[in-house]
């Protein structure tokens, strides 16, 4: 058989109908394939674009409430001398982390886990402060009462001239009360010398975080 006619007869076997068949169900398979692609792409990018306005919400309101404690809680630490009470002259309402409790459930889209990681840090250290200064404002307000008593009372017995069983027993237990009042005060600065070590890690986590999501938002 002549090759020519093996050749003519090969193609002729190829309808056009088929390859403009084929050619659309290729067309179509990737048409289908870049929709997929670019839809999975938006979506991506919509998750992380979540996950950054988080990251920054939930740093803003950690950062603002530090600066409150700090002026606050640490100014009268950093005032309070050695072996004297810590007295703040009022109990700090437990604030309510609004930003980081409502997005709690997200941190785990976080993939950064030292920011991660410091966030939760930082959100019990919070906790752990404002609980501890709370439970020593207590304590000073108990110790101010027995200061009040003592006072009284020694104004109403002074002019017996004589030694008074109770307000010696006042005496002790203002001692006892004190010593212990004393001593949390320096429970209450441990706690918050944390809360600022955790508040610097927590600041240096963000900035790498920043510099490898390319985010450019300012605090």
């Amino acid at each position: 058989m002549d090759p020519k006619t093996i050749i003519v007869q090969t193609e002729s076997t190829i309808s056009p109908a088929l390859i403009a068949g084929t050619l659309t169900m290729i067309g179509a398979l990737l048409g289908i394939f870049l929709s997929n692609y670019y839809d999975r792409r938006k979506r991506r990018e919509a998750s992380e674009h979540k996950v950054k306005h988080i990251v920054n919400a939930i740093y803003t309101e950690f950062i603002v409430l530090w600066g409150e404690v700090d002026q606050g809680i640490g100014v009268a630490i950093n005032k309070r001398k050695k072996g004297k009470i810590l007295n703040f002259g009022m109990f700090f309402e437990e604030y309510n982390f609004i930003l980081y409790e409502s997005n709690g459930s997200l941190l785990g889209t976080i993939k950064d886990d030292e920011l991660r990681s410091c966030f939760v840090k930082m959100y019990y250290a919070f906790k752990e402060v404002l609980g501890l200064v709370n439970r020593n404002q207590k304590k000073v307000e108990n110790l101010i009462k027995v200061w009040d008593e003592m006072t009284k009372h020694r104004e109403k017995t002074a002019f017996l001239g004589m030694v008074d069983p109770a307000y010696e027993a006042m005496t002790a237990s203002e001692k006892i009360q004190k010593e212990d009042a004393v001593y949390f005060a320096s429970t209450v600065k441990d706690g918050y010398e944390r809360l600022k070590h955790i508040k610097d890690d927590l600041e240096q986590a963000y900035k790498e975080w920043e510099k490898n999501n390319g985010n450019t938002k300012k605090t």
